[in-house]
């Protein structure tokens, strides 16, 4: 969407396609002078856009922001005001305010001249921006990420397995899950990133003293993998492989051990790839071009079990908590790792 501003100033985009808005990074006077975020794309990786805008002297007497997206928290609205700006003869961002589904950060600048708003994003988020941009941000765009409909309404959701032995008490959600944020084994807990997601499980079902349990797992995501737990042994198993769509949530069966587990799996098609290389006529600021497929990188013990160099002795797999549904507290940690990433590649011009 977008942009609004004056016409000055040079293009500045992204190359990849984002997906998720992690931070976002800013330098203020009188106008918005300088921008710079970071995000993530549909396979995770992170990547950090800007700064973009004013450098060096430029930017002394001016203020530094940074606004740090919780894990539940994204963009909905963009707002702000755009007047002349003598010394440079055009239009410019003169202040900007961020609007999400929890807080409005800002305004940053001055509100002086006319006021502009994007459209509420009520079924998405903004997950990047666009810019022109020289000594001041002259105008700015945004990136805007449709929400895909509720998965219980698509009907999408499916059960899978489970895998192991028949004994114990059935567990499962109570609430159709949406989106799977952490789980724990035993003592170690996975916390899944923003834009992580798991594709597959796999693991080795074997006799203890009784019947047969689940003696060891593997979790596998669309950035690694997390495992094995557990002491292995026995007949392998996996889950099935999931080019399109992801493990949403567990259900088992458990008494003293794990004897069985199943999976939730979401199979709504994935997006494909795409890239923003050119500039069309129809919108100088914004274009779409098609990538190659993206390959996924192939787990060699998906389907043969493990082997050690140093066999361990064998432990049944004690417990496993179900996959929590709600949003994580707090992963500041993760965006500040990402801000210092960002705050490295401002350099010297950015300080004060």
């Amino acid at each position: 969407m977008g942009p609004w501003g004056g016409i000055g100033g040079q293009a500045c985009r992204i190359m990849v396609e984002p997906v998720c808005l992690n931070s976002i990074t800013i330098r203020s006077g009188k106008t918005l002078l300088a921008i710079a975020f970071s995000y993530s794309d549909k396979h995770g990786k992170p990547h950090h856009a800007g700064p973009w805008g004013a450098n060096g002297g430029q930017l002394i007497g001016s203020s530094f922001h940074t606004i740090l997206l919780g894990p539940s928290e994204h963009l909905i609205q963009i707002s702000g005001t755009v007047d002349m700006n003598i010394e440079h003869s055009t239009d410019v961002i003169t202040s900007i305010t961020f609007t999400t589904n929890m807080s409005v950060y800002g305004p940053f600048g001055t509100r002086e001249g006319l006021p502009f708003r994007s459209k509420l994003v009520s079924n998405g988020s903004i997950v990047g921006f666009f810019v022109r941009a020289m000594c001041l941000i002259d105008a700015i765009g945004i990136y805007v990420k449709p929400e895909r409909e509720p998965m219980e309404k698509q009907g999408l959701i499916t059960k899978t397995g489970p895998w192991g032995g028949y004994n114990g008490y059935l567990y499962d959600v109570d609430v159709s899950p949406r989106r799977l944020v952490s789980v724990v084994v035993r003592c170690s807990e996975i916390v899944l990133g923003r834009s992580e997601y798991l594709k597959e499980i796999s693991g080795t079902v074997g006799p203890s003293p009784h019947p047969d349990i689940v003696m060891s797992l593997l979790f596998v995501t669309n950035i690694g993998s997390y495992g094995p737990f557990g002491g292995g042994g026995g007949t392998t198993f996996c889950s099935p492989e999931l080019k399109n769509g992801s493990i949403i949530g567990f259900f088992a069966h458990a008494g003293q051990n794990v004897d069985a587990i199943g999976v939730y799996v979401d199979a709504i098609k994935e997006k494909e790839s795409t890239h923003f290389g050119y500039e069309p006529k129809d919108n100088p600021m914004l274009a779409v071009n098609e990538l190659g497929e993206y390959k996924h990188c192939t787990n060699p013990a998906r389907r043969s079990g493990w082997r050690r160099s140093t066999p361990r002795k064998k432990s049944p797999l004690r417990s496993l908590a179900h996959a929590e549904m709600a949003a994580l507290a707090n992963d500041a940690h993760r965006h500040a790792d990402c801000v210092g990433a960002v705050a490295r590649a401002y350099g010297s011009s950015w300080q004060a």
